[in-house]
């Protein structure tokens, strides 16, 4: 069996045409539970292959092909506190990918300067839920929000 490579990248004009493709599919898999950070089109993927701001957008590739994709966006409005957001290809669940994503977002993150990130997250993904949970995050019902708000403290307690 030979391996196949991992990758994690900011999303960049190369990945355009095979982030519409996973967005697409996203959009039409049932099992993606409210994954809606924004539009899952063509449009969309074409928009962040090309972007240039201060949020960050990432792929997870395995072998070329795009299993992931992850965010870590409001610095852009002018938020201290980013929201993470993170979506496995459902093919690749339950193999430790979104838990090495979220890993690598909350680093991505704290480089950055972030010291809290925040979540949106559907009441009914139990998946998504323990996840979080086992990453530390406090997941509560906020005021005016349909989904649980999930917060995590990104600064180290000696």
């Amino acid at each position: 069996m030979r391996s196949m490579p991992i990758e994690i990248s900011a999303v960049a004009l190369h990945h355009d045409a095979a982030l519409a493709a996973f967005f697409e599919s996203v959009d039409a898999d049932q099992s993606s539970m409210g994954f809606h950070p924004h539009a899952m089109t063509r449009e969309m993927a074409s928009k962040l292959a090309k972007y240039d701001g201060a949020d960050l957008y990432y792929v997870m590739t395995i072998d070329s092909h795009i299993v992931g994709y992850g965010m870590l966006r409001g610095w852009d409005q002018g938020y201290d506190i980013p929201s993470v957001g993170m979506l496995i290809r459902s093919d690749f669940r339950g193999r430790g990918l979104g838990r090495l994503f979220m890993n690598f977002l909350h680093v991505s993150a704290a480089l950055r300067g972030a010291r809290q990130l925040l979540l949106h997250v559907d009441e009914r993904n139990d998946v998504a839920l323990k996840l979080y949970r086992s990453l530390g995050y406090k997941l509560a019902r906020e005021e005016k929000q349909e989904e649980l708000v999930g917060r995590l403290s990104l600064v180290c307690k000696s």
